[in-house]
């Protein structure tokens, strides 16, 4: 991909984090996408599953595969919604990528492309491969919220 692609795909004016109609958070199309249209590059830390602390984290992770077990994705990569798994299809799809920077370092990223084509206003959602927990909605709110409820919580 060129360089002035991947920058006006991750542009932010293209996502908007915001309210759903069930009153939780998820990223939103801030414009239509076609078939295949890389949606972002998310920088990720590949990390074994013990090294995340707590499920709810985990859960949040996309599922890697060796020693990298779970994917840590920054960016956008990280708010997503789960696709619901009584019904619902994603309309991203995601895939590992490992490219080389400007300065010859191997670093690890999450491609999301739209699966199908995507109307602006749409909301995103992503199945990263790991077990959600709950609906699978919101889990950055609810984990913020359980933090803030309980202090002494370990995520």
């Amino acid at each position: 991909l060129a360089l002035a692609h991947v920058l006006a795909a991750m542009s932010p004016s293209l996502l908007e984090w915001r309210p759903a109609a069930d009153g939780k958070l998820g990223v939103f199309a801030g414009r239509a996408f076609s078939e295949g249209e890389l949606v972002e590059l998310c920088y990720c830390l590949p990390l074994s599953a013990a090294s995340v602390p707590g499920e709810r984290l985990l859960s949040l992770t996309y599922k890697g595969d060796g020693k990298a077990a779970a994917l840590f994705s920054l960016g956008w990569g990280l708010l997503y919604n789960e696709a619901p798994s009584g019904g619902g299809d994603a309309n991203l799809t995601w895939r590992h990528e490992q490219r080389t920077d400007d300065n010859g370092v191997v670093r690890d990223y999450v491609s999301v492309c739209a699966a199908s084509p995507i109307e602006a206003g749409a909301e995103l959602c992503v199945r990263r491969g790991v077990e959600a927990l709950g609906d699978g909605r919101d889990a950055l709110g609810s984990a913020l919220a359980a933090l803030a409820e309980s202090p002494d919580l370990e995520l």
